[in-house]
């Protein structure tokens, strides 16, 4: 039987082997799938280069916006009083003083004036962008800011101002070009009351312009002086009413800290409806001083001339002079301050 079969591992082995060998050989003929080239060391800094690259615009655009935006600010405000006159027209309680300009009521609550916006200014000498929006109503907007009645006209709400602004760097100093609706740049005293030295606007606010829709240019003389020349549709209008333009420029000097505020404003144009002839001019010279002692002091001198505005068809003339005496009693940080102040026009 042991020479029949032989020994009993000996097939299993034999199998193995020749089930071995042709798998073998098939393997060392046949070619398998190309491996891999390792990409050139050129190619890899390249890359590298590249994403560095990438990062650094990411960042730099990252920091630009950042730089945009940290200047923004976000602001706002609510005018409410009380108000009771000692002269007045018999039983007139609205409108009673109509040539005032946030409190023209008699003996009644009001809110004359809330404003909310954001803004921007520009700063240092270099290339910079600013702009400002901002929304008001209240019960002075149809008599200061909706005045144009192709734009709001009479509404208790308007746009009261948006214009943006491009700083250009020169040689000599730079460039401020803005354009849109502004606040009128006559006198010291301020459509937003809480900046204003008084609660009260004076009758001089009525008699100038309260906002230009325009553009101007403004650049710095030495430090501290300023010169802005604007080129706007008139007084309080959006939309022009006739087919001239009105003209006008603000002279100015800011000192330091303590030191007075002087400005010379002029502005010379048509001002009446289909009206490209007869011209009216007013020139304006205002000082603003806030002493150490918390005391603030406002004077102004205006004069002016309309030709054909006169009631037999002449030239009118108008004009005047104000001064103005504010002291704070106390102060509470940024958020209220209590004082008593004291005008005469």
């Amino acid at each position: 039987m042991s020479g029949r079969h032989g020994h009993p591992l000996l097939s299993p082995l034999l199998l193995m082997l020749l089930a071995a060998v042709p798998a073998g050989a098939q393997d060392e003929g046949a070619p398998g799938p190309p491996a891999e080239e390792a990409p050139p060391v050129a190619s890899l800094e390249e890359r590298i280069a590249a994403l560095e690259a990438e990062r650094q615009a990411d960042g730099a655009l990252t920091r630009a916006v950042r730089a945009a935006l940290d200047r923004v600010e976000l602001s706002g405000f609510a005018n409410a009083l009380f108000m009771a006159g000692l002269a007045r027209p018999r039983e007139a309680r609205k409108d009673a003083f109509p040539y005032r300009v946030n409190d023209t009521d008699h003996l009644t609550f009001s809110v004359p004036y809330c404003k909310l916006g954001v803004r921007r200014e520009v700063e240092g000498t270099e290339w910079d962008v600013g702009f400002a929006v901002a929304v008001g109503v209240g019960r002075m907007v149809p008599h200061v800011f909706s005045l144009d009645p192709d734009f709001l006209g009479g509404k208790e709400i308007n746009l009261v101002e948006g214009w943006a602004e491009l700083q250009v760097p020169t040689p000599l100093t730079p460039i401020r070009l803005r354009a849109g609706r502004v606040y009128g740049w006559f006198g010291f005293e301020s459509l937003d009351v809480p900046d204003n030295p008084n609660l009260s606007l004076s009758y001089f606010t009525n008699f100038t312009p309260f906002t230009h829709t325009g553009a101007s240019l403004g650049f710095d003389l030495t430090p501290g002086l300023t010169y802005t020349q604007w080129v706007v549709n008139g007084w309080d209008l959006v939309v022009d009413d006739n087919d001239a333009k009105s003209y006008g420029g603000q002279l100015a000097w800011r000192g330091e800290r303590h030191h007075p505020r002087v400005a010379l404003n002029w502005l010379v144009g048509a001002e009446r409806p289909a009206d490209e002839r007869d011209l009216r001019w007013l020139v304006q010279l205002d000082v603003a001083w806030r002493a150490p002692t918390a005391t603030e002091f406002g004077a102004a001198l205006h004069y002016g001339q309309e030709e054909g505005a006169a009631l037999r068809g002449g030239t009118a003339k108008y004009g005047g002079a104000m001064l103005v005496v504010r002291q704070d009693v106390f102060t509470w940080g940024e958020a209220a301050t209590l004082y008593v102040a004291g005008r005469v026009t």
